[in-house]
């Protein structure tokens, strides 16, 4: 490997580490909410793996649920019904959830090539991928993290640019194919 490659490597394993101290998210030490009878519990995970840029989640209000890296992940209780929760990075993308109350969800994060940063999708990880190994394991070793009052700060004069990625992205989201768009909802039956 050459000296070039290892310093960038270097330096993107440092970066995505200093990004829970810097970006205002914090380990949380208690476990993950559960479910009641009044809501559910929706999980967005960041899978270990290639070190990939930080996300930020949304939720239909525009209300920013927080950032997550490479194997972490954010929880959120949400009352039941259809949810649309976006995701950005260099443009926007969503994630429509379904859900009943008592059943924690999950969602991944898949990094993609952007122009100048990443891009990112949620995929919803269905009920037959809930008892995999595979699940288990990003699970296991994804680090519960929260949002601090730091991210807050950080998020708060990027709004405007983040209503315009969701303005522009969610109407090319809806002219998606009713297959495509599957591919991108969480049905109640996908808790557990």
């Amino acid at each position: 490997m050459s000296t070039k490659i290892r310093i960038l490597v270097i330096l993107l394993f440092a970066f995505t580490g200093c990004v829970r101290r810097h970006w205002g998210v914090s380990p949380v030490a208690t476990t993950m909410p559960p479910p009641t009878e009044e809501a559910a519990v929706i999980v967005f995970l960041a899978p270990r793996g290639r070190p990939a840029p930080v996300f930020e989640v949304f939720d239909d209000r525009d209300e920013f649920i927080g950032f997550v890296d490479r194997n972490t992940k954010v929880a959120r209780r949400i009352p039941p019904g259809t949810h649309l929760f976006m995701v950005v990075g260099e443009s926007a993308d969503f994630l429509r959830a379904d859900v009943a109350a008592g059943k924690t969800y999950y969602a991944r994060a898949v990094p993609r090539m952007g122009w100048w940063v990443a891009r990112f999708s949620l995929l919803p990880i269905k009920a037959a991928e809930l008892s995999s190994e595979r699940f288990a394991e990003w699970e296991r070793e994804a680090q519960l993290v929260e949002k601090n009052a730091r991210a807050d700060t950080w998020v708060e004069p990027r709004m405007i640019r983040i209503a315009n990625k969701r303005q522009a992205n969610l109407a090319k989201w809806k002219r998606k194919s009713a297959e495509a768009l599957e591919r991108y909802t969480l049905r109640p039956e996908d808790g557990r």
